[in-house]
């Protein structure tokens, strides 16, 4: 997963951008659930009145699974998809009326998603 974000942060971004991911089980068994660390980091020369400047993006994906059934009482199983991102700008540039600008912020989101998986077997969700 390094290396797809690795090529994603560089062709969607910038040359200079840089990323790690991280994976990790929530508990024992990955049917508990897991989370999934996406962080990408930009640096920013000087480009047109910018000086310099910076940003960081930290991408949480949690996972938590559930047993439940259908309205036939067929058993199926729900991902339940907790998604939190923070971006953290900083920028120095000159500008006509202000001057020198340093300007720096934060900005979280958060997005939360129940699915139905269609699965055949257990073993098959497993085997990704």
């Amino acid at each position: 997963m390094n290396k797809m974000f690795a090529h994603y942060a560089k062709s969607y971004y910038s040359n200079t951008a840089i990323s790690s991911v991280y994976v990790w089980e929530l508990d024992e068994k990955l049917e508990d659930g897991f989370c999934c660390c996406v962080l990408i980091k930009n640096n920013v020369g000087h480009t047109k009145s910018v000086e310099s400047g910076n940003w960081d993006s930290t991408n949480f994906v949690n996972v938590k699974f559930e047993n439940t059934t259908d309205n036939n009482g067929n058993p199926k199983l729900k991902a339940i998809y907790k998604l939190t991102t923070t971006v953290i700008l900083k920028m120095n540039f000159q500008h006509v009326v202000c001057g020198h600008v340093d300007l720096s912020g934060t900005v979280t989101r958060f997005v939360f998603l129940n699915s139905n998986l269609r699965l055949k077997s257990r073993i098959s969700f497993l085997s990704i």
